[in-house]
């Protein structure tokens, strides 16, 4: 009797006793965090320890691009990179209008851009070169020397095919050198020489190209402040001004333009889901048939626009609007193929062949299984490397707490999402992609959504108090990568 009577009180205080399913969860995540920022402090001295002292590891991976090469930095203009930083977390701190701390943001990413380029000694120079030095500076050379944009829109299967437009249009759609030669308009028609022409491209690119870089923080920080909160933005925005591959790639549109569509894309779905608006859809459409435009590598943008729906079916959302943004998407990318087949003739199931067969011959695909592994391999330790490692160890963290989280049945926030998604379209760019290294600078696209599993991630845990400390240690790891791959190994 008396166990009868007590039964049911022993079971609640029993119940209340053992924790949740949500809470177990908190508790390995707590732990997870815990030791992520001591894994990737270590692993960072690790690497820097590597470089120092000239250890050829790297180097002994099949297909790699970038070697180590000793460069004597300008320290003067690493004390300016450094003060940008600086000046980045006071402005965060100090100033109270959100808009104003995203443009200074901007402003001083542009800054520290400029610092870092002006670190290996050729003061200006060295970055206005860029654009003709590369392995891309064909497409200068070829946008400085076409007459009309329309008739290389109009014909650029023809002129690809004759060797009109260079060796590098093959592997390429039409838009990469389309964006050349609207730049190559832009900075200064007036200009009678084709050597005057190239040069004063090259002066506006430098300066134009490397602030247009820069705009991806404003998308990232109300993506971010989205799915997160706002102190994630603000550190997603400054672990992105300190990634490796954002101030070293500079002047190419794999570091200009890409990671700005991608960003701009996922948050055009993420408000058409919110907000139920198809006018977002369709952008988001348009877009990513301009990036495609680009580079068909840009597809796997696609992926990461579906972390909005996953979010929002896994809270029971998606009935409210239905998959209606999914159908106005499709609008836009439609449409726009429809203008380019009718207005310019552009087939891109053509030119995708084309590129597909001109990129295996140029890289030299035979295939074989022992190729793609040799390939894989190097492919993630260099973009692990030049992205950073504090940002590729966040996504295996965030990934780790997602599925966690969803086999316990908790509550999960879009960033969990996001992690698994990227670790997806990372294993797509392994196995889909013919690519024998430059990682680093094809998959820079990804990059502004690695900072923001990054950013959640270091705020998860109240590691080191105050959080200015947690923040300063992921910064610090960036920064500093990139001050020692600038100092010991060359893309240029």
């Amino acid at each position: 009797m008396s166990t009868m009577l007590f039964a049911p009180v022993y079971t609640s205080a029993y119940s209340a006793a053992m924790p949740s399913p949500e809470v177990e969860s908190e508790a390995k995540q707590v732990d997870l965090t815990s030791a992520y920022l001591g894994i990737a402090v270590a692993t960072n001295l690790l690497l820097w320890t590597v470089f120092a002292l000239d250890v050829p590891v790297f180097d002994a991976l099949p297909y790699w691009f970038l070697r180590l090469h000793r460069t004597v930095l300008d320290m003067r203009w690493i004390c300016a990179a450094l003060a940008c930083v600086g000046a980045a977390f006071a402005v965060i701190g100090l100033v109270r209008s959100v808009k104003g701390r995203v443009l200074s943001l901007v402003l001083l990413a542009w800054l520290l851009q400029l610092s870092f380029s002006m670190s290996r000694g050729e003061g200006f120079e060295g970055l206005r070169s860029r654009i003709v030095t590369t392995g891309h500076a064909e497409f200068a050379r070829v946008a400085v020397r076409e007459p009309s944009i329309l008739d290389v829109m109009r014909n650029y299967e023809h002129f690809v095919r004759s060797g009109r437009l260079g060796i590098y249009a093959q592997t390429k759609p039409p838009g990469t050198l389309l964006v050349y030669m609207a730049t190559d308009r832009l900075s200064g028609i007036a200009c009678a020489k084709s050597e005057q022409h190239l040069a004063c491209m090259q002066t506006f690119a430098a300066w134009t190209w490397s602030l247009f870089s820069c705009l991806v923080i404003v998308p990232v920080f109300y993506l971010a402040r989205r799915w997160g909160s706002e102190s994630i933005g603000w550190l997603s925005c400054l672990l992105y001004m300190a990634t490796p591959t954002v101030n070293i790639f500079t002047l190419h549109l794999d570091q200009v333009l890409f990671p700005l569509l991608s960003v701009l894309i996922v948050g055009c779905i993420a408000l058409a889901l919110d907000h139920g608006r198809r006018r977002f859809a369709i952008v988001a459409g348009c877009l990513l048939y301009f990036a495609v435009f680009c580079s068909f590598g840009l597809v796997l943008i696609a992926p990461l626009a579906c972390v909005p729906f996953i979010d929002a079916w896994s809270r029971g959302m998606l009935a409210r609007n239905g998959w209606k943004p999914i159908l106005y998407a499709g609008v836009g990318l439609i449409a726009c193929d429809l203008v380019a087949r009718a207005g310019f003739s552009y087939d891109v199931l053509v030119r995708y062949d084309a590129v597909r067969k001109a990129a295996l011959a140029w890289r030299g695909w035979d295939g074989t299984l022992d190729t793609l592994l040799r390939a894989s391999l190097t492919n993630l330790v260099e973009f692990s490397i030049w992205t950073g490692l504090a940002l590729v160890l966040s996504i295996v963290c965030v990934s780790a707490i997602s599925f966690d989280r969803i086999s316990n049945r908790a509550r999960t926030k879009p960033v969990l999402w996001l992690g698994p998604v990227l670790s997806l379209t990372i294993l797509a760019l392994l196995l889909l992609t013919k690519t024998k290294a430059e990682s680093s600078r094809l998959w820079l696209f990804l990059v502004p959504f690695c900072c923001i599993c990054t950013a959640w991630l270091v705020q998860q845990r109240e590691l080191l108090r105050p959080r200015w400390l947690r923040w300063g240690v992921v910064v610090a790891c960036q920064f500093t990568a990139t001050v020692v791959l600038l100092a010991h190994s060359v893309f240029f």
